[in-house]
C-alpha cells in the first residue's frame, strides 16, 4: 500500500503473513484475518496454476518457466473520488485488463481474445470486480490507512538545484528528495514551456522516502530564465525554484490558487 509491502504469501510458506509491523495489529479487530485470507490465497494459488497450464497450451509452449500475474488495486484520492484497476499479464506481457466503468475486458494479445470473449459474455463477472474495487477494497484501504497512519504520513520534499559545465555544455539539475508518497511532478520550465530533460528517475531512499533528479541542458547565460517546478501531495501548493547564476544559489516561491496534483491514496 502506497509503495510499502504490508503482507505476503508464497508457495513455500502457504500462509499470508504481515510485512509491515503495524499490520500485526489487524487481529485486534479481526482475529480471523490471517486464517481467512490464507484460505482464499491457497485456493487462488491452485487457480493460477491451472491458468498457467491453459495458457501454455494456448500458445503451444509446454516446456520452460511460465508465469501468470495479476495486479489489482483501488485508490482513495484527496478529493474523495475513487479509482480502481485489474489487469493480468502472461510471461511478463500484458494479457487482459478490466474497464470497470464500461464493465468490459480488453485483450492485450491474441492469446487473450478467447478469454476476452468468454468474460465479456458473462457481464456479472465484471460487475463483481467493480463492486469489489469500489466497496470492499476501499473499506480495506481505509482500515489499513488507520492502522498505519503514523508510518504513512506524507513527507514534504526538500529541493535543491545545481549547475554543471562539461566542455561547452551547461547542465542544470533539480533534485527533490526525502518525500513520501512516491507520486511527484517535477519539471523544468523556460518562458512557461517545459524543457526537454536528459534524465529523470524516481528512486527509493533507505529511510523509506523517495528522491528524484531531473537534468536539462541549456545555453550558458540562460540559467536565470529556467524554473524548476515541483508538485507533491505533501506541499500545500506548487513550488517554483529559480537558479541565480550570479550567486550560484537558488530561491523558491509558491504558486497561489488551485493546482492539479498527482494522484495519491
Amino acid at each position: 500500500m502506497d509503495d510499502i509491502p504490508i503482507c505476503s504469501y508464497t508457495s513455500e510458506s502457504r500462509r499470508l503473513e504481515p510485512r509491515a509491523p503495524w499490520m500485526e495489529r489487524i487481529t485486534i479487530e479481526d482475529p480471523q484475518h490471517w486464517e481467512r485470507e490464507t484460505g482464499i490465497l491457497r485456493w487462488k494459488e491452485q487457480e493460477y496454476i491451472a491458468g498457467v497450464r491453459i495458457l501454455m497450451e494456448r500458445v503451444n509452449q509446454t516446456r520452460g518457466l511460465h508465469a501468470v500475474q495479476r495486479m489489482i488495486g483501488c485508490e482513495l484520492r484527496d478529493d474523495g473520488s475513487l479509482g480502481g484497476f485489474l489487469q493480468y499479464a502472461f510471461n511478463g506481457h500484458d494479457f487482459i485488463s478490466l474497464d470497470k466503468d464500461r464493465l468490459t475486458w480488453t485483450a492485450a494479445m491474441d492469446a487473450a481474445k478467447i478469454t476476452q470473449d468468454r468474460w465479456n459474455s458473462e457481464r456479472s463477472n465484471a460487475q463483481q470486480y467493480k463492486d469489489y474495487l469500489e466497496g470492499e477494497c476501499i473499506e480495506d484501504l481505509k482500515k489499513y490507512l488507520k492502522l498505519g497512519a503514523e508510518s504513512l504520513q506524507r513527507v514534504t520534499p526538500k529541493i535543491r538545484i545545481s549547475r554543471r559545465k562539461s566542455g561547452e555544455r551547461i547542465f542544470l539539475t533539480g533534485c527533490a528528495y526525502g518525500f513520501y508518497p512516491r507520486d511527484i511532478e517535477v519539471k523544468w520550465l523556460r518562458n512557461g514551456e517545459e524543457i526537454p530533460w536528459e534524465s529523470r528517475d524516481i528512486l527509493p531512499s533507505p529511510e523509506g522516502t523517495y528522491q528524484v533528479r531531473i537534468t536539462v541542458e541549456i545555453q550558458e547565460g540562460d540559467e536565470n530564465t529556467c524554473i524548476l517546478q515541483v508538485d507533491h501531495s505533501g506541499l500545500p501548493e506548487t513550488v517554483r525554484v529559480v537558479y541565480e547564476a550570479e550567486t550560484g544559489s537558488f530561491r523558491q516561491h509558491h504558486l497561489q490558487g488551485p493546482i492539479s496534483r498527482p494522484p495519491s491514496a
